[in-house]
């Protein structure tokens, strides 16, 4: 084991160390010879721990099968043979540590074959042992687990922290005191990364093929609002610059993904793999080969990372509100897009700009001035539309129970029982109450249920109005032109907008902030959507659309979430990705909306107020 271990040492030396000498990255001995001298230590304890996984898992097994040979000396065939059953092994049966291993090896081969460069060998195992971790904790989840490759750009003076410390983002980079360009983040924090070799490539002489681990993905048009807190792992955006309504699909989202930024919110979800020089794709040479580096890449990450795991198409996913603005809108109801309505929209772009320009999510003073103005006109077009309905959210659920819900039992009552809440004896009638469905509690029980859910415990009634947990927002409805899949009729659609505030005493924390919430839905505008809009703004003005508390898709806690009542979030994909068509939405979502005391559609007027 110990002559394995020094011939390994050994190699993972040499390796490295024409690593550095090789070009193709427009880094010389100038910007490549810094690992070696700094880490050597740590590099040997990495290739040793490796080379023991190896070693310890397969060398046993390898031989119980020699020893079943008979005796003589083996064949070259027989050795290579050997070798091959001893990498299937390894593949099969290696978790984290076996794959980063063997698919780290198959990397640094292709880079010298393209005569590119690419992180050492124990880190490039290290950052990817940490990427398969986080996907083996997505996937346990429920989200897509998939890898693909992606490029970046950056300056070769900043490669050495890249390669020592892999690719962070602003705030992982902060905390380090690493110093790095910062070219804006109109996304918000997080890894830029592109699709192709060509976008984005002005942001530096070097270019990087990394692999990425995008997993909860919502797309954004135009730029993130600056006060936005989005509920997933990746964001993928489009800046919507120079696009016509030709160039856009019933989303209007674009139809080419080539101005895509694809920026993954965590630094594990990147890896930097094969730099090269940023001037190579430029020539017909350069472009063949850092498109072979890619299908290679991609070959290697399906092989060992991505076994039954689907590519993640971003046009299914989510398209939260931004400030980008259609240069032909789609009518608002009972309003047109008037001057005023553009000088507002302008107001919104020119704060969310500068703010963006000044500050990436700190406290700076003038940025947040910028963020003020930026709400107050988001607020002014709330009010400049007709169909905007506001909630507030009560300070205690128990304000909305009349003061007849609860009477004192009379004698035909049978106090015999226990307590359903307490399971104490029933037995002072002074103490107990009943409700309108009959139902006897002690008076001190029932008001302390009534302020997590004012229903009856027992056969779910709603005491009085139905009131939920949903924090204080706006709903907005408008209409449009696109087609939910499945229906001919245009859609109609819904923009709730939560801003973020403090939880109520009825929430998991009281007191503790929440994030926001922005997302969208769409509903055919038919008979059967414009029915189920008016039990929807009934539903969102008793607080009954959205909750407080951990996210199921990224298990952050004080996160505004949905409550019960779905949406389509999508006008297209079908019930997977949340969209149309679905023939049991209807039926289902008013099913939720009758369990949760939600009134009939003809005792609601077009607000969804009760008549």
């Amino acid at each position: 084991m110990a002559n394995s271990l020094t011939r390994r040492n050994q190699a993972s030396s040499n390796n490295n160390s024409s690593n550095q000498r090789g070009g193709g990255g427009g880094g010389g001995d100038g910007n490549d010879s810094w690992r070696r001298n700094a880490n050597a230590t740590d590099g040997r304890k990495k290739t040793e721990r490796h080379a023991d996984v190896v070693d310890l898992f397969t060398q046993p097994l390898l031989a119980a099968k020699l020893s079943k040979q008979e005796g003589g000396v083996r064949t070259r065939s027989q050795v290579k043979a050997d070798l091959r059953e001893r990498e299937n092994l390894m593949t099969e049966s290696i978790e984290v540590e076996g794959k980063a291993v063997l698919a780290v090896q198959e990397i640094i081969a292709l880079a010298k074959a393209n005569n590119a460069d690419t992180i050492t060998q124990d880190d490039m195992v290290f950052f990817t042992e940490n990427m398969l971790r986080l996907q083996q904790e997505y996937v346990s989840k429920g989200i897509n687990g998939h890898i693909d490759v992606g490029y970046h750009y950056t300056s070769s003076k900043h490669i050495t922290n890249i390669w020592q410390h892999g690719l962070l983002t602003r705030s992982d980079r902060n905390s380090q005191q690493l110093n790095a360009t910062f070219h804006g983040s109109i996304f918000g924090d997080g890894i830029y990364t592109a699709n192709n070799p060509d976008s984005f490539s002005g942001f530096g002489n070097t270019g990087v093929l990394v692999a990425r681990l995008p997993g909860e993905i919502v797309r954004v048009r135009g730029s993130l609002p600056y006060f936005t807190m989005v509920d997933s792992n990746t964001i993928v955006g489009d800046k919507m610059k120079v696009i016509t309504s030709q160039q856009m699909d019933t989303d209007n989202w674009p139809l080419n993904n080539d101005n895509h930024e694809i920026v993954l919110r965590s630094s594990a979800q990147c890896v930097p793999m094969i730099k090269y020089d940023a001037r190579s794709r430029k020539t017909r040479k350069g472009k063949e080969c850092i498109k072979n580096m890619e299908k290679g890449l991609q070959d290697i990450f399906d092989k060992y990372f991505n076994a039954g795991l689907q590519r993640s198409e971003y046009r299914d996913a989510e398209i939260l509100l931004s400030n980008w603005v259609p240069r032909a809108p789609q009518v608002i109801v009972g309003t047109k897009f008037t001057l005023l309505t553009a000088l507002i929209v302008s107001c919104i772009m020119f704060g969310v700009e500068i703010a963006m320009r000044i500050s990436d999510y700190d406290y700076d003073p003038v940025a947040m001035a910028c963020c003020h103005i930026t709400t107050l006109s988001v607020a002014l077009i709330a009010l400049a539309a007709d169909d905007t309905l506001s909630y507030k959210a009560p300070k205690s659920l128990t304000t909305g129970i009349p003061s007849d819900a609860m009477s004192t039992p009379d004698s035909s009552c049978d106090m015999k029982e226990d307590c359903v809440i307490c399971c104490g004896p029933l037995e002072n009638w002074n103490k107990c109450t009943k409700l309108k469905c009959g139902h006897i509690f002690h008076k001190e029980c029932i008001q302390r249920a009534f302020q997590s859910k004012p229903q009856c415990p027992v056969c779910r009634k709603s005491i009085g109005a139905p009131v939920g947990k949903c924090p204080s927002g706006t709903m907005t409805t408008t209409t449009s032109s696109m087609r939910c899949s499945g229906f001919r009729e245009g859609s109609i659609v819904i923009t709730y907008v939560i801003p973020a505030g403090k939880q109520m005493s009825y929430h998991d924390n009281p007191g503790s902030r929440h994030a926001s919430k922005h997302t969208t839905a769409y509903i055919p505008n038919n008979p059967d959507g414009q029915a189920l809009l008016k039990r929807l703004k009934y539903a969102f003005l008793h607080g009954l659309t959205f909750t407080v508390g951990t996210s199921v898709t990224t298990g952050r806690q004080n996160q505004c979430t949905w409550a019960s009542i779905h949406h389509k979030t999508s006008p297209s994909g079908g019930v997977q990705f949340h969209g149309f068509p679905d023939p049991d939405y209807f039926n289902n979502c008013n099913a939720e909306l009758d369990g949760l005391g939600v009134p009939p559609v003809h005792s609601l007027d077009e607000n969804g107020k009760e008549v």
